[in-house]
Order: structure tokens, then C-alpha cells, then sequence
């Protein structure tokens, strides 16, 4: 854990060295995009993300850009699969319950964007992104119920009163596309797809289930 925090750091430092660096030497080749929509992790339930984003245009095609968010989620889903009665006989059931929630996650990324068709209407664009993510939730131990007849398993409750809070340090990266739809000049339209991916010492590697959301947003770019 220590390691991911000097790891984090450093990220940051580099981070606003890059931001300094491409603030002073662009002119008329920067702007800020604003985006707001839905994450989707793949264990948990929906939630809604916003994000602020510093874009440098390097040529017409290129880009590099910093990303800060804050994406927020409840409950995570957790699954048994047993054998128990059903009937007269035996078979597979699955219990539904939850063992965490309150997911918040603050990003801080840094990425590139290549546009790859333009049109009048649109530009397309693919996005790679990797850098540092915090996320905190709360956990939960089980509670299991049993038929008093049977001794079968009922049912999975978290116990409310056990709640501890965590929070985690990731390494983080993310791949995606979208479409920019220029309205003048100053201002565009942005829509983008995303699905990123967190890891520590406790998850089992990139794109797993327990680490992995899609996000889905929509944004308004301002040339500055």
C-alpha cells in the first residue's frame, strides 16, 4: 500500500508538471470539457459520473488530455449459487444480496485522443488514458438464515451495524471512443464511450469483474 501511495504521488507531480508545462507553451490549441452521464460497473449497480478534462491539441488529429471525475455508485452485487431442496428433490439456487456500497471513485488520468474520420457533421475519435484512482465504500459482513425444518440456507443479509469503511489506492486505465460535434468556433459537442479498469494487491488484474465499469457521457467543449 505504501508503494501505491509513492506511486500516486509521483503521478500527481507529474501530472501538474504536464498541465504547467502545456498551459504556458499552448496558444489557441487548449481547451476545457465539461462531461456528465453514467458509470456501469460490471458487479454493482448503475450509477453517474461527472468530470472535468484539460485538452492540448498537438495537430489536427492529436491530442493530449488530463482528467479529474468523481463517480459514485451504491451497492455491489454478490452471488451464491447452492444445492438445496426444491421440491421433492435437490437442486441449484442462487441467493442475491450485497456486501458493499457507497462507491465513490475519484479518477486522475492522463491520456490521447486520435480522431480517425471527419465529416462536416462530426469528428470520431478513439481515447487511451492511464494514471491514479481513489476509492472508498463501505463493507459489510454476511448473515445467513436457514429453514427451520430443512436446514436449507434461506437467504443473505449484509448485517448493517458491522459497516467499515475502505479506501483504496488503483493503478488505473481506461480505452474508448466517442464523437466531437463542433457548434462554432468556441464550443463542441462531445459524446464518448469508455471502459476502464482499477487494480491493487487485492483485485485479480486489469478488466476483472470486481474492477472493471463502462461509462457512458456527454460534454460541452470550450476553447479557451
Amino acid at each position: 500500500m505504501d508503494v501505491l501511495k509513492k506511486q500516486a504521488k509521483s503521478f500527481l507531480h507529474i501530472a501538474i508538471l504536464m498541465m504547467s508545462s502545456l498551459t504556458l507553451s499552448a496558444q489557441d490549441s487548449h481547451s476545457i470539457q465539461i462531461n456528465s452521464g453514467y458509470v456501469s460497473p460490471l458487479n454493482s449497480q448503475d450509477g453517474i459520473s461527472i468530470s472535468v478534462q484539460y485538452n492540448y491539441k498537438l495537430n489536427k488529429n492529436l491530442f493530449l488530455y488530463a482528467n479529474a471525475g468523481y463517480k459514485l455508485w451504491d451497492k455491489n452485487k454478490l452471488v451464491y449459487l447452492l444445492n438445496r431442496r426444491i421440491g421433492g428433490g435437490y437442486g441449484q439456487a442462487y441467493f442475491f444480496t450485497y456486501n458493499k456500497d457507497e462507491h465513490k471513485l475519484i479518477p486522475l488520468m492522463l491520456g490521447g485522443r486520435m480522431n480517425f474520420y471527419t465529416n462536416k457533421l462530426f469528428v470520431s475519435f478513439l481515447k487511451f488514458e492511464i494514471g491514479y484512482s481513489s476509492l472508498s465504500y463501505n463493507v459489510y459482513e454476511q448473515r445467513t438464515t436457514y429453514d427451520e425444518e430443512t436446514g436449507d440456507i434461506n437467504a443473505y443479509y449484509p448485517i448493517l451495524y458491522t459497516r467499515k469503511s475502505i479506501r483504496e489506492n488503483l493503478f488505473a486505465l481506461g480505452v474508448g471512443g466517442g464523437f466531437f460535434i463542433p457548434v462554432n468556433k468556441t464550443i463542441g459537442l462531445v459524446i464518448s464511450y469508455k471502459l476502464s479498469s482499477y487494480l491493487n494487491e487485492k483485485y485479480h488484474g486489469l478488466f476483472s469483474t470486481n474492477g472493471t465499469y463502462h461509462s457512458l457521457t456527454a460534454g460541452i467543449d470550450i476553447n479557451i
